[in-house]
């Protein structure tokens, strides 16, 4: 079973980035960004820039948009990053001091993570207009989020998994020599959880700066076309 996971995982790994990578040829190839001259030809100035690095560290665009939204989803994303940092103790060796302590944040940060995503979903699902906000994609990926989140909580908390063996694991498998899976159930849930989220974090991340400098650059081409009007 192990070595079946350990073959899955490799597989899913390279189908990942092969996505993203993939999915940023298809925006840079796109041809209405090609036939826009005026966006094509503006360069990412040093304003626009920190102005599209402020949407994605503060998600900006959204906060104008609609703040109650903000506040969960950016909370949500903090607390996605800080959990996922936690983890880093079980793919590192030896483990710095820096990691233990950000395994300690991120022990509170995996409580937050499922009650914020939580509330994402009350506040999508309230909106009037949320066909705009929920689609059965982000529907689907905000729900297994939410399960992955509640199994490490239960783990963390309640139902303590073989930790050395959970390591000894994951070490093996980054150094392409895979073993035998630790025991427990929840465990194997929660990493294969994992696996399928993993299907989707490359693209995520490859591809939303990418998007939100182009839309910076969109609405800094058109304020310099209304202003020379």
């Amino acid at each position: 079973m192990g070595i079946i996971l350990s073959f899955i995982t490799y597989v899913l790994v390279i189908i990942a980035c092969l996505k993203g990578i993939s999915n940023i040829m298809i925006l840079c190839g796109r041809r209405d960004l090609k036939n826009d001259l005026s966006i094509t030809k503006k360069k990412l100035t040093g304003g626009v820039f920190l102005q599209g690095l402020f949407d994605i560290l503060f998600m900006g665009r959204l906060f104008r948009v609609n703040k109650l939204l903000w506040i969960g989803e950016w909370t949500f994303h903090v607390s996605f990053i800080l959990t996922l940092t936690g983890h880093l103790r079980y793919i590192l060796y030896p483990v710095p001091k820096w990691a233990v302590v950000m395994n300690c944040i991120g022990k509170y940060a995996g409580i937050l993570l499922p009650l914020s995503l939580l509330f994402v979903l009350f506040v999508r699902l309230s909106l009037s207009e949320r066909s705009d906000y929920v689609s059965p994609r982000n529907f689907f990926l905000n729900l297994l989020i939410l399960i992955l989140g509640t199994t490490g909580v239960i783990m963390r908390f309640f139902i303590r998994p073989d930790i050395v063996g959970i390591k000894n694991y994951i070490m093996d498998l980054l150094t392409f020599n895979p073993g035998d899976l630790p025991s427990g159930s929840l465990f194997v849930i929660h990493y294969s959880l994992f696996l399928v989220l993993l299907l989707y974090l490359p693209t995520h991340i490859l591809t939303a700066p990418f998007i939100i400098f182009e839309s910076r650059k969109r609405t800094s081409t058109t304020k310099i076309i209304e202003y020379d009007e």
